[in-house]
């Protein structure tokens, strides 16, 4: 069974609309065809420990060859997969070489997160995040 078309989170949203109207407008076409792929193979990319068994953050490196940038020095994307469920949630968007750090990286994903977490929390009282 497919999974359903990813929620974009708003975080996500601006990052990819920064990327693609000022960094690298012709890549857009082809890093949407990527992201449309997840939804047929949503486990591609790296995995991110530390979550449960059927829910879990995904990793996947994106190379723009219309700016002959590699994987390795591309795009990176994040996202939060439930298989149960089959949902799909864009979390994150970045360009690797725009962070010195691997710790701001992290933080930045983590403060990705707490602004979905808070959106649910207050869109929906009752969410499992809230207890």
């Amino acid at each position: 069974m497919p999974f359903n078309e990813p929620f974009r989170a708003t975080c996500f949203t601006k990052q990819y609309d920064y990327l693609f109207n000022s960094k690298f407008p012709k890549s857009k076409n082809s890093v949407k065809a990527i992201i449309d792929g997840i939804i047929i193979n949503p486990l591609q990319g790296d995995r991110f420990p530390g979550f449960g068994q059927n829910t879990h953050i995904r990793k996947l490196r994106i190379g723009l060859k219309e700016y002959h940038i590699s994987k390795r020095d591309g795009l990176r994307l994040i996202w939060l997969l439930n298989e149960d469920k089959k949902w799909i949630l864009m979390v994150s968007l970045y360009h690797e070489r725009e962070y010195k750090r691997e710790q701001i990286i992290q933080e930045m994903i983590r403060d990705n997160l707490r602004s979905i977490i808070s959106y649910i929390e207050t869109r929906y009282p009752q969410s499992p995040t809230s207890e």
